[in-house]
């Protein structure tokens, strides 16, 4: 009996340390490429000619910065890139009791005046926090993300807003004879009408042209502006995600929900091609001409499905 106990126990640490090992050889490869995104993320930056200070951004342009100063920590938050689960963990960190961010509903997360943006800030304050402060961000591949928009706001919404705001205006603009209730409603565009919609925005500025559901991440985030501590991206989300509650010391406290228990539809990636199989030659062009930052900063590829 007694050996048979050890020798349990001799095999729990065995894999407890085989499992320390693989995950520490996890936090290393995350490392090694997080400092190779980030040498390609300056290098581009540099060849682009963008003059990184954050200096020539208008304070009004940070409002997707969310600032933690019990934790030190600035999240630049992209709609659309998992950021209702990066707000439900910083306000699980608010609450101690709240062991599960999955608890927090996801509408809630969304609320006006719920986060301290970097916006609010004086000057000095911000320029003290982006130097002092742990900073990261998530980008996702445009064509992905975009399509998860028009899926979660149009074609599927749970919620009227963005079919009476955008909709409506998207059918009354690229609908050859649109129906009355179409007009009425903007409940049926179709994805086609979406990407006509978005190629036709003035990318002089896109903070007034764009919804922030498809607008750039370069323009949201500012890589070439902001040194980042840490860039992650949708595709290695789980990984990522683990990273930077790791190396912020957060592990130990709260877990990045997973995908499967916080979204119930099929995964956009997995039906890109229904949407994007009959997209022009043209129309393809005209989306790496809004996207191409984030096409380029972030190693997307541009898509001919």
């Amino acid at each position: 009996m007694v050996v048979t106990t050890f020798y349990i126990g001799l095999t729990r640490l065995q894999g407890d340390l085989n499992h320390a090992k693989e995950q520490k050889l996890l936090l290393y490869k995350t490392e090694t490429e997080q400092n190779r995104r980030k040498k390609l993320i300056e290098s581009t930056c540099q060849f682009l000619k963008i003059n990184k200070s954050i200096d020539g951004i208008a304070p009004a342009y940070l409002d997707h910065f969310i600032v933690d100063d019990t934790h030190k920590l600035i999240y630049c938050f992209v709609p659309k890139v998992a950021c209702t689960n990066w707000k439900r963990v910083l306000l699980s960190l608010r609450n101690p009791e709240t062991k599960d961010p999955l608890s927090i509903a996801g509408n809630d997360t969304h609320q006006a005046n719920l986060f301290k943006t970097l916006n609010q800030y004086s000057p000095e304050e911000i320029q003290t926090r982006l130097r002092d402060y742990w900073k990261f961000m998530f980008a996702r591949h445009p064509y992905e993300r975009i399509l998860s928009a028009y899926r979660n706001k149009l074609e599927e919404s749970y919620v009227d807003y963005f079919r009476t705001r955008f909709g409506v205006d998207i059918i009354k603009k690229f609908r050859k004879k649109p129906s009355k209730e179409s007009l009425e409603k903007g409940h049926d565009v179709t994805f086609l009408e979406f990407l006509q919609y978005i190629s036709s925005l003035n990318i002089d500025d896109w903070k007034k042209s764009f919804n922030e559901h498809w607008r750039p991440v370069f323009d949201l985030c500012f890589p070439c502006h902001v040194n980042y501590d840490f860039v992650g991206k949708y595709e290695t989300l789980e990984t990522d995600a683990n990273y930077v509650l790791e190396k912020t010391g957060l592990s130990g406290y709260i877990k990045f929900p997973e995908r499967v228990l916080s979204y119930k539809k099929q995964p956009t990636r997995d039906v890109m091609e229904s949407y994007y199989r009959n997209i022009s030659t043209l129309m393809h062009r005209k989306l790496f001409e809004i996207y191409k930052e984030d096409f380029t900063l972030f190693e997307y590829e541009l898509m001919y499905l």
